[in-house]
């Protein structure tokens, strides 16, 4: 059942069974870890199926897609995400608890790794995504 509830296709359902998996046998931080990443393209594609943008013109001509903090500060999300979803998110991973950025970068210590809002991280992603593959 793990591997088929990837809200953004079967490409990626190892990726979000692996993450799940994690937090289930206690490793929380590495199921984070693993589903914040997935969270983003799972962000992306919600706003691509729904008319919206996810890349970004550059200066230099370049595009590049949206990373996490900015398409948490896109409003249509609101609408697209299971009640109250973008506001947990923004705490979560935007700048409140930056724990996308604390975690890719390398700014978390130890004493974190089990901490109460880590495994909240963990369950809170494992709830959105089944809520996502329901919808």
């Amino acid at each position: 059942y793990i591997s088929s509830v990837s809200p953004i296709g079967e490409e990626r359902s190892f990726l979000h069974a692996m993450g799940v998996n994690r937090g289930v046998e206690g490793a929380f931080y590495e199921g984070v870890l693993q589903l914040v990443f997935q969270l983003e393209q799972t962000l992306r594609n919600l706003l691509c199926e729904h008319g919206g943008g996810v890349m970004r013109q550059n200066a230099d001509g370049s595009q590049e897609e949206k990373g996490l903090p900015t398409l948490l500060k896109c409003e249509r999300l609101g609408s697209l995400l299971p009640g109250g979803a973008l506001y947990d998110l923004n705490e979560l991973f935007g700048d409140n608890l930056n724990i996308r950025n604390r975690m890719a970068h390398g700014l978390v210590k130890d004493d974190e790794v089990n901490s109460a809002y880590i495994i909240y991280a963990w369950w809170y992603l494992w709830k959105l995504i089944v809520e996502l593959k329901r919808s």
